[in-house]
């Protein structure tokens, strides 16, 4: 009986190490997945001291994940008219390094005692640079 017990772990001991033996002989080929990061984007436009922009850069240069070709960005807020507006930022694609700009506003709701009618939209166009 106890020959009946090792000759199957032999030969499966056998087996494993063939099978290692070959696997080390074949080349494996190294697939390194690209890893993506955000990447450094500064805008360059004009500001109006006196407007409110909802925008992303809001606090100056933010740290993105892009997409592929043109993107928008849209950003909500309530203003002091008692209004809810979203600011549009759209992106466009120049280069590897660049991105044309523009920027405006949209009207979301009022709350009762709101009053958009005095309310200037500040609409502006610009570029983004992309800082590695």
């Amino acid at each position: 009986m106890l020959q009946a017990l090792e000759a199957p772990v032999l030969k499966l001991a056998a087996v494993a190490w063939a099978a290692l033996a070959v696997s080390a002989l074949i080349p494996h080929h190294s697939t390194k997945a690209s890893v993506q990061r955000p990447h450094h984007l500064t805008l360059h436009a004009p500001v109006n001291p006196n407007a409110t922009y909802w925008t992303v850069f809001d606090n100056g240069p933010v740290d993105l994940m892009l997409p592929e070709g043109p993107f928008q960005i849209e950003v909500t807020g309530h203003y002091i008219d008692g209004c809810d507006w979203k600011g549009i930022e759209t992106f466009m694609p120049i280069d590897a390094h660049r991105y044309s700009y523009s920027y405006d506003e949209e009207l979301l709701s009022c709350a009762p005692d709101g009053d958009a009618s005095h309310t200037l939209r500040t609409p502006r166009v610009g570029y983004v640079t992309v800082d590695e």
